[in-house]
């Protein structure tokens, strides 16, 4: 695992920082054709919220330099306490060039603001939502949305019926808690929600914020349930204050690898 620290300018008095983590993940069962290729994670966008276009500017660009494979946006692509309503969040999804295109799920922000209107938003930026399905890409690797658990309408068995057995499959889905929900089988679970704390206070345990306030105990980084793993990031965005401490935002880039059996849950 690397990663490296950016800085960019969002309006604000305090510099903007983005944290680019890349690291391996080992499926079994990976398409030879997916053998060292990359794909990213974004989450909690927020778009409309605290003048964050220098983020989205490069996140697409490390997205498009990377040559992707696919893009997932897990969740919260908008915010509800944006003003004006309307923010063209698409005018950036459209920017984005993958191989096998740009997926994502609702999360609590678009519940809030109108479904309708989100999933408007996100078809003009040519993403595919995933909303408890999941569809087996051109390359034989089988990827999956959850509805968000608390303010959605999830359905566990829909979304993971289709999914082989033979191989890893990996899911989205917004709130970190649906690990908790997820049978004990070989799935990599990719969630948002947390901001990763976003305020993190010397002193006061960041686990126990956002379990008072999310009622989470996946806060960053790498969970398990059995043989489930998930992987919680903090998101590109920030809401309710339009700044982060001692938290950078998040850019999760993946290479993908293959085993021959389960990995060892992390």
């Amino acid at each position: 695992m690397k990663s490296e620290i950016v800085m960019v300018d969002n309006g604000q008095k305090r510099p903007y920082p983005i944290e680019i983590i890349e690291q391996d993940l080992p499926l079994r069962g990976l398409p030879p054709s997916l053998e060292g290729k990359r794909f990213v994670q974004l989450s909690d966008l927020h778009s409309g919220f605290a003048h964050l276009e220098a983020a989205y500017e490069l996140a697409i660009e490390r997205v498009n330099t990377e040559e992707t494979e696919f893009l997932f946006i897990t969740g919260d692509l908008v915010d509800d306490h944006a003003k004006p309503i309307d923010y063209p969040i698409h005018q950036f999804l459209k920017r984005f060039t993958t191989k096998h295109g740009t997926y994502a799920v609702m999360g609590n922000h678009e519940q809030r603001r109108g479904i309708v209107q989100a999933k408007r938003e996100f078809e003009k930026g040519n993403v595919r939502m995933l909303t408890n399905e999941s569809i087996q890409l051109d390359s034989g690797l089988w990827i999956g949305g959850i509805d968000d658990l608390l303010e959605g309408k999830p359905d566990f068995d829909k979304a993971l019926s289709p999914l082989p057995t033979n191989q890893t499959s990996l899911i989205m889905a917004h709130n970190p808690t649906t690990l908790d929900r997820l049978p004990n089988r070989d799935l990599v679970l990719f969630s948002g929600h947390t901001h990763g704390g976003q305020f993190r206070i010397p002193g006061i345990p960041t686990a126990a914020m956002v379990w008072l306030h999310l009622r989470c105990r996946q806060v960053s980084g790498w969970y398990s349930n059995g043989t489930t793993r998930g992987y919680t990031n903090r998101g590109l965005g920030v809401t309710g204050r339009p700044y982060r401490i001692n938290c950078p935002a998040e850019i999760a880039i993946f290479r993908l690898t293959s085993v021959d059996s389960p990995p060892d849950v992390l």
